[in-house]
């Protein structure tokens, strides 16, 4: 038998594809290298900003040391005017050098149910409390101890202000640990985590967890007036349910109902509870369907006489 023998031309165009293939492979390596080294780079230049805005602060807080031992230095008593904190106008500086600082330490906490607007307010609170505990003779930078305290205010701020309804703060951390570990595993999973894969990654139980995903209820309960589906129709408080108005009318026919013989009282119930009609009620008793009409017809005009006896008609 003979071997099929390929063409130049046919083992030309294997080369050029396999050539092609390797060209291709390698340059998607070069790529990936690029995109590597762009990425070491941009992290080399971050950490190089935090540096110089750290040195920045540094000799921005040296300078503040310098002016505050001068000022303590060479001020007299009699010089200074009545009633007013010496430190004040150190403490104001401090607040104005470090604003960014504060704003920057709102931005982490964004999109977490607060606007950006509340948090700035709540972390320049922080940095004032900052600047009036300041004590540079431990010899720390007012950045380090401006950041603790400022993060502390906002964390206090989500425990304690977030909530619209109390919540104990074990349970609050329950929630936050549980919050924060289905984020990390749809990161790494790709998909929603079960309770079980929560409950393992956390050290929690099931029930716990559960318990912890319903406590997210009290973080914003839903409003009154939220929307009904897709629809703007609205469940408005107070307003009075139509069916109200039947309770006499259905008590009164109870009443009547009830001083009816066994076998009105079985046509009824056939007729208006099970919601048969005339020819199945006919099937199941075993009479015509014109003799129920005529059974049924007198049932109901016995009733009707005797609400209007009572005058409830």
């Amino acid at each position: 038998m003979k071997r099929p023998v390929r063409s130049p031309r046919a083992a030309t165009f294997g080369f050029d594809q396999r050539l092609l293939a390797e060209r291709q492979a390698a340059a998607t390596m070069r790529a990936r290298q690029l995109v590597d080294d762009a990425s070491v780079l941009c992290e080399r230049l971050s950490q190089q900003r935090v540096e110089l805005r750290a040195g920045r602060v540094a000799c921005r807080c040296l300078v503040d040391r310098m002016l505050a031992g001068r000022l303590q230095i060479t001020a007299r008593p009699e010089a200074q005017p009545a009633r007013r904190d010496p430190t004040r106008g150190a403490t104001d500086r401090l607040v104005l050098q470090h604003t960014p600082l504060a704003r920057s330490l709102a931005r982490r906490y964004q999109g977490r149910g607060e606007s950006l607007e509340d948090l700035t307010q709540v972390a320049m609170l922080g940095l004032v409390k900052a600047a009036r505990r300041y004590d540079w003779t431990r010899g720390s930078e007012f950045s380090s101890f401006a950041t603790i305290t400022i993060t502390g205010e906002l964390k206090r701020h989500f425990r304690d202000r977030r909530w619209m309804m109390h919540v104990r703060r074990a349970d609050q951390e329950r929630y936050l640990a549980t919050r924060d570990t289905v984020d990390r595993l749809v990161g790494s999973l790709g998909r929603a985590p079960t309770v079980s894969e929560v409950a393992a990654a956390t050290g929690l139980t099931p029930e716990q967890v559960e318990d912890a995903l319903e406590t997210a209820r009290a973080l914003r309960p839903a409003s009154i007036d939220a929307p009904i589906g897709e629809s703007w129709i609205t469940v408005e408080p107070g307003v009075t349910d139509p069916s109200f108005e039947q309770i006499d009318d259905r008590l009164a026919a109870a009443g009547v109902i009830a001083t009816l013989g066994p076998q009105s009282k079985e046509l009824l119930s056939l007729r208006f509870v099970e919601g048969l009609s005339q020819s199945e009620i006919a099937a199941r008793v075993g009479v015509s369907q014109m003799h129920v009409s005529r059974m049924l017809a007198a049932t109901l005009s016995q009733v009707r006489s005797r609400l209007a006896a009572d005058g409830a008609l």
